[in-house]
């Protein structure tokens, strides 16, 4: 079975970080039989990982059949994104394996396989309660920020689009929502990534991590 390995290398510790991932998540390959696929993320100060990316995009066409990495930090630096990703991999019927962490290897035993599923959604559950309670404390924050404008006669709005966040234009209006969900329905394979190509195939322009937050508040209110 072809598999895929997510190495994450630090800039800051290069090859001799690559050295501790590689050699353990080759050896959970060996152990199983699985024929390893490695893909290579260095790390840097961007917030998109585009690798990461392209794995999901080839577990969802079932290019590969499983997923190694060393540990569930190295995949994303937000628990929202990480738990929304692991969700997804295990949506594509993906085996998912963690060096470090076990909760995730549903090959471990039965047990664990029950558990994992549990996990997981408490993951996702207590990163989405972090992010509400961020997004909460960021428009009781832009409320001041709308008083004080409006006091002083000025406009809350920018190139006519209402600011949605501090500095940040809305970027999903109703329209691109209901058309969102209409891509999800249509095809509930596609990753945000896949969604978000789609629609701009379509001319509409939106960021895949502006689909995953708009998917994920979605699901959380279902």
């Amino acid at each position: 079975m072809k598999v895929a390995v997510y190495l994450r290398v630090s800039s800051k510790y290069g090859r001799q970080d690559e050295a501790n991932q590689e050699p353990i998540c080759r050896q959970i390959c060996e152990a199983r039989g699985w024929e390893p696929v490695f893909y290579r993320e260095r790390e840097s100060a961007v917030k998109e990982r585009p690798v990461w990316a392209k794995l999901i995009e080839d577990a969802r066409r079932a290019e590969v059949r499983g997923v190694v990495f060393y540990s569930i930090h190295r995949i994303g630096r937000k628990r929202v994104q990480i738990a929304y990703d692991l969700r997804e991999l295990a949506r594509f019927g993906m085996a998912v394996v963690s060096a470090r962490e076990k909760f995730l290897d549903v090959d471990a035993s039965p047990e664990m396989a029950k558990v994992r599923g549990m996990l997981i959604e408490w993951w996702g559950w207590f990163a989405e309660s972090e992010r509400d309670d961020l997004i909460s404390k960021t428009n009781m924050a832009l409320d001041r920020v709308r008083a004080s404008l409006a006091a002083a006669g000025k406009h809350v709005s920018k190139r006519g689009r209402t600011i949605d966040r501090l500095g940040r234009p809305n970027a999903l209006t109703e329209e691109v929502r209901a058309k969102v969900l209409e891509v999800r329905e249509r095809f509930p394979n596609f990753t945000p990534g896949a969604i978000a190509r789609k629609l701009e195939a379509d001319g509409i322009k939106v960021h895949r991590s502006t689909v995953r937050d708009f998917l994920l508040a979605e699901e959380g209110a279902a």
